[in-house]
């Protein structure tokens, strides 16, 4: 497995989504379901910055 890196552009996004698909069964407690943890948070906040609801819903 590589290191977890902040996700910088949509190549990094691609691959933390693949990273994360990985690690859906990973059991409670171990260094996987750690990495799950750490990569769902560093989506969210990519999500966040570069497809924001709001803009969205603004829209219709």
């Amino acid at each position: 497995m590589q290191p977890i890196k902040p996700i910088h552009n949509e190549a990094d996004y691609e691959l933390a989504l693949q990273d994360i698909d990985r690690c859906l069964d990973a059991a409670a407690g171990s260094p996987e379901r750690d990495r799950l943890e750490v990569l769902t948070v560093l989506v969210d906040d990519y999500e966040a910055k570069h497809y924001p609801i709001s803009s969205r819903c603004d829209r219709q």
